[in-house]
């Protein structure tokens, strides 16, 4: 199954580039993280994909373009600088990072989003999930593109860090009842794991 229009890269999935990081921040700042969203105002949206007929709930915080929203939680700040002043440090000691763009995304029990690649062209962007509430619905992930089966699974538990790729093909599922709030962050990431990523073609 293609689950994509147009010519997109060819970027294979590769479990050893997923970083998780589980009871990272502090259970009180877990807590005031979980309490910021609890009135949020999500809005309803579209991948950009044109083929894409699951919209889902979201709001842009953050982008190059448009600068800070207005609507962002002190909380989301403070997660930013932990994770360009501490968190990269794990993976790689030599990082350079800037910061993209943010969006928060809440989903429901009949809500769930298509597998999406979060960025097909720059082979330097990295996507981080923030999972916020106390809820469930994991992340999992395709081979590549033209793939519709499961391969690899991140757990959704709250106050739990994922970064991988952006290149890799993901999806979120639905919660079994309630919402499902998460915090997507995209990176321009400068570390040695680039050069690990492989195309179909290699």
């Amino acid at each position: 199954m293609n689950i994509f229009n147009g010519p997109l890269s060819e970027v294979q999935f590769d479990k050893s580039l997923v970083f998780e990081f589980d009871k990272c921040l502090p259970q009180w700042l877990v807590n005031i993280g979980e309490k910021s969203f609890y009135r949020f105002p999500f809005e309803y949206n579209h991948h950009v994909y044109d083929n894409d007929e699951r919209p889902f709930f979201g709001n842009m915080l953050y982008s190059l373009e448009r600068g800070i929203s207005p609507n962002t939680p002190p909380f989301v700040t403070i997660l930013v600088e932990y994770i360009q002043g501490e968190l990269f440090n794990n993976i790689d000691k030599n990082f350079r990072s800037e910061l993209k763009r943010i969006i928060v995304n809440g989903q429901t029990s009949i809500n769930m989003p298509a597998a999406h690649m979060d960025d097909d062209i720059n082979d330097d962007s990295w996507t981080l999930i923030y999972y916020v509430n106390d809820s469930n619905g994991d992340t999992i992930f395709y081979k590549d593109k033209n793939s519709d089966k499961e391969i690899y699974r991140v757990k959704y538990k709250r106050g739990k860090i994922v970064l991988f790729p952006s290149s890799f093909v993901h999806q979120a599922l639905a919660p079994s009842e309630g919402w499902r709030v998460s915090i997507g962050m995209m990176f321009k990431l400068k570390t040695k794991h680039n050069k690990y990523l492989k195309t179909a073609t290699e």
